[in-house]
């Protein structure tokens, strides 16, 4: 019954992916691009840096 269930689970994970994305190599490229490149670069401090607070 498990088995089944899975099986059901990733056709329709399948399904939804090839809908939007149209083939599996374009969903990995995405997800490749989404977690591989950072959105923000945080500038290295060289100084000494002061207390806030």
């Amino acid at each position: 019954m498990n088995e089944q269930r899975s099986s059901a689970n990733l056709h329709q994970l399948l399904a939804q992916v090839l809908a939007r994305y149209g083939s599996i190599d374009a969903f990995c490229a995405q997800l490749y691009c989404r977690l591989d490149y950072p959105t923000t670069e945080l500038p290295v401090v060289t100084g000494p840096v002061e207390a806030v607070g």
